[in-house]
Order: C-alpha cells, then structure tokens, then sequence
C-alpha cells in the first residue's frame, strides 16, 4: 500500500515541499500558498478525483478479462471527461480568482493586499489543474495493470522537477513561483505516464484527445470572454455578482460545448438521464 499511496498522492507531497520553502519566503507567503490551494483543491475533489475513483474499477475488470483495447478506450475517454471539466474550471478560476479569495477571506488581518498575494498563487495553481487530475486517472490504469512501482518512479522524478521549478522560480516570482512549479511538475508526471503507457499499451487515442480538447478550450475561453465581461458590468463587486457570472459561464459553456457537439457532454446526458430512470 505504501509505493501505492506515495505514487498517487504526487501532488501532496509536491504540496508539503513548496510549503517548506516559502517558510523561508517573506512573511505570509505560506498562508497564501495555503488558502490558495484550499480553493484550488475544491473543483479538484469535486470531479477530477470522483473521475478517476469511478474509473479504477472498470480498468481493472477490463485488464482481468484481458480486454486491452476497450482498457485504452476506457482511458481515453476518462482523460476526455476530465478535460472537458477542468479546462474551463481552470479558465473560471483564473479569471475570477480574485472575486473568489475576496469574498471567501478578506476579512480582519486578510487585507486587500492579502488578497491580491493570495490570487497569484491561485493563478499559477490552476493552470495545472488539468495535469493533476489526470495524473490519478493515468495512475489507475498502472494500478489496474498491478503495477504500483512505475507511477511511484515517475512521481520521483516529478518530485525531484517540482523543487528544481522552487529553486528556479522562487527568487523572479516568489510564493507564485511556488505554486507554478507544481503545475509543471504535474504536467511532467503527467507526460511521462502517458509515454510509458505509449510504450507499453500501444496507441492510446491521443489524436481523439486532442480533438477533443480543441472543441473544449474553444468553448472554454468563449465563456471566459462572457464571465470576464458580465462581472466587469457590475459597478460593485460581491457574491451575487459572482455567483450571476459563474452561473452564466457554466451556461454559456454548455451551449457552446452542445454546439461544437462534444461528445463529453452528450456522454453526461446519458448518464443524467440514466440515473433519474433507475
């Protein structure tokens, strides 16, 4: 269990480093990276981990029976669902990262300038959102394979990129750089996962990802213009503001996404729908 949780648990670990080095950042830079993460960790539990929960199980009835095509479908199109989610989560939480920590902790001793520290760490976390998710729905397809040591050496290396990225990054961007360097340790563990399943499994229907993730990043970013515009509208700013804007992005999302026909949300149709007859 031990290789097993070390494997998965990458992020944490990265998580536990940068918090150590900004210990020796100016004052407050470990509550920023803190709270940022709080916030960051949310649409993270919500789906990306519920995503690659759900899928273990089918990855391994698949690989007892042997099934290894349909084990590379189920993955593609695990990585498919998580990227239709977490492209625009990323691209709300960007853009609203500030309305967010605002609302949520600015409060007494949390000041404007608290605030402001804590959205640029919020920023360089969520541009790694995707990656991070991914790497626990990748990680299941080595674990149902009933290899635990692979991610447990990638996630090594990833750990080892991760405080390289702090050393780099710690003096031109400070806390930020930190939390930057999570993102791209992440994108790394990803890649080289994928890479060693390339090697292993065969073709694993990138080519349909990435079509995928074009429709979604274009959906994505015509809903960022739509919530970076509505919240600019309101002359004040507050939770109804926010929640109106955040609303409407996840609206215009969908419209979007049902017109450029993502299978993705066709796929969360079926099973909405099957749910509500069971």
């Amino acid at each position: 269990m031990i290789p097993a949780v070390f494997g998965a648990a990458v992020y944490q670990f990265n998580i536990m480093i940068i918090t150590l080095i900004a210990s020796f950042l100016p004052a407050g830079s470990v509550s920023y990276l803190y709270y940022s993460d709080r916030i960051f960790k949310f649409p993270l539990a919500l789906f990306g981990l519920a995503l690659a929960t759900a899928s273990l199980p089918t990855m391994s009835d698949l690989v007892a029976h042997n099934r290894m095509d349909e084990l590379k479908k189920t993955l593609s199109y695990a990585l498919q669902m998580v990227l239709f989610i977490t492209i625009p989560a990323m691209v709300g939480l960007i853009l609203l990262r500030i309305p967010i920590v605002s609302i949520l902790f600015q409060r007494g001793v949390f000041t404007e300038n608290s605030t402001l520290l804590t959205a640029q760490a919020l920023l360089f976390f969520s541009v790694g959102l995707w990656a991070v998710a991914g790497v626990r729905v990748v990680v299941n397809v080595f674990y149902a394979l009933q290899d635990i040591w692979t991610p447990v050496k990638v996630a090594t290396v990833s750990i080892a990129c991760n405080l390289a990225f702090c050393l780099l990054l710690m003096k031109p961007l400070s806390h930020a750089g930190l939390a930057l360097a999570v993102s791209l340790s992440a994108v790394i563990n990803l890649t080289l996962l994928l890479i060693i399943l390339r090697v292993r499994l065969g073709r694993l229907g990138i080519k349909n990802i990435l079509f995928s993730l074009g429709k979604v990043v274009l959906a994505s970013v015509i809903m960022g213009g739509v919530v970076f515009y509505s919240y600019g509208v309101f002359s004040t700013p507050g939770v109804v503001p926010l929640v109106i804007s955040i609303l409407l992005g996840i609206t215009v999302f969908i419209v979007f996404s049902y017109i450029l026909k993502c299978e993705e949300l066709l796929s969360l149709w079926k099973h909405i729908k099957s749910g509500k007859n069971k």
